[in-house]
């Protein structure tokens, strides 16, 4: 199995540079848990939704327009919020089909 931070690169890694690896484990403390707090820049978020229509899908839509409208931020998927674990994500996001919704929703290019 899996370690949290090894899970979390995989993913990343697939779609990202490799700095994204180091990004990761610099998050994680000791146990293996992710230590940073949320707060305007910086959000965690259980799973991807797996419907673009739902209110959960709604949520991130409001956490990435929040993220645009200010000074930007991030959002790690797959963490849970209370116990800080990782891997919980089992949704792979279509980012192509997930901009093309924030364009027709905003009417701006917003890429993620």
């Amino acid at each position: 199995m899996r370690t949290p931070a090894e899970h979390a690169s995989h993913l990343i890694t697939e779609t990202a540079p490799a700095a994204a690896e180091q990004f990761v484990s610099s998050l994680l403390n000791n146990e293996q848990k992710f230590s940073a707090q949320e707060d305007t820049l910086f959000d965690y978020k259980r799973d991807f939704p797996h419907s673009m229509s739902d209110s959960y899908f709604s949520a991130i839509v409001r956490l990435i327009f929040a993220f645009h409208n200010s000074f930007g931020g991030i959002a790690v998927l797959g963490v849970d919020d209370k116990t800080r674990s990782g891997g919980h994500n089992k949704t792979i996001p279509n980012i192509e089909r997930l901009n093309t919704r924030l364009r027709e929703l905003s009417g701006v290019s917003i890429n993620v």
